[in-house]
């Protein structure tokens, strides 16, 4: 039986949708996909063991950018432990929106959020961004960085296990 629950929202770049395709297949294989046709959200459920064997449950949200589902974001977004974006490191813009969405979800919740940005190597990357600035910036804004590669499988339930692991230290959660 899970000892913790958690909401986290997954935010796909616009743009992405056709060109992520292994990282896809990583949120594919890392979660169940647990959901029915709706307005721009897939639901994907996975069980996690924490704290010495505490297992939490994780609900990955992947909530369409599309701008017809934009009315129903704002809702999707209530409730949120934890934010996933996942952005093209080959555009400056594409990371600037990262900081903007971020700012919107802790707007719209009225709290800080912790979040795991997630670069995707879409072209040539930007000169502009600097993998250690980005680790860096992550770190003192309560977030996490981490470039998707193919090994990237581990390395993204690490930093989920690690962000959720911040959630429960930040509110001092007794179960």
């Amino acid at each position: 039986m899970p000892s913790f629950k958690f909401k986290l929202i997954f935010i796909n770049q616009r743009g992405f949708d056709g060109n992520t395709h292994s990282f896809q297949e990583l949120i594919e294989t890392s979660f169940e996909r647990n959901y029915r046709n709706n307005l721009g959200v897939n639901v994907f459920i996975k069980n996690i063991e924490i704290l010495d064997g505490e297992i939490a449950t994780l609900c990955f949200w992947d909530i369409s950018e599309k701008e017809i589902f934009k009315f129903f974001r704002k809702s999707l977004y209530r409730g949120a432990t934890g934010v996933v974006i996942a952005f093209d490191l080959s555009d400056l813009e594409s990371y600037e929106r990262t900081n903007s969405q971020i700012q919107e979800i802790r707007s719209i919740l009225g709290r800080e959020i912790p979040y795991v940005l997630i670069g995707v190597n879409k072209g040539k990357i930007n000169d502009q961004l600097d993998m250690d600035e980005l680790t860096i910036s992550a770190e003192q804004n309560g977030g996490i960085f981490i470039e998707f590669s193919e090994d990237t499988n581990i390395l993204f339930l690490n930093a989920i296990t690690h962000m959720i692991l911040k959630i429960i230290d930040s509110r001092c959660i007794i179960h």
